[in-house]
């Protein structure tokens, strides 16, 4: 899926334009950079998170449980 469909989505679903919601996007993607570039891992709650390290991953929750960044 890409951005602007990504946008379209949200801003249907915000009710908001779909500019407003790109720079949302653009927002959550910079704090989520930033974090990992200051070697801090960036959790997406309820759906997993991104961790840190030479090459940065993604690691998806196991649905019904918590992950250790969650407790």
């Amino acid at each position: 899926m890409k951005k602007t469909q990504i946008a379209r989505l949200l801003a249907k679903q915000s009710r908001i334009s779909e500019a407003e919601a790109a720079d949302q996007i653009d927002r959550v993607i910079h704090q989520i950079v930033s974090r990992l570039r200051k070697g801090e891992p960036a959790p997406l709650p309820g759906l997993g998170r991104f961790s840190p390290g030479e090459k940065w991953s993604f690691q998806f929750d196991k649905f019904g449980k918590k992950g250790a960044h969650d407790k």
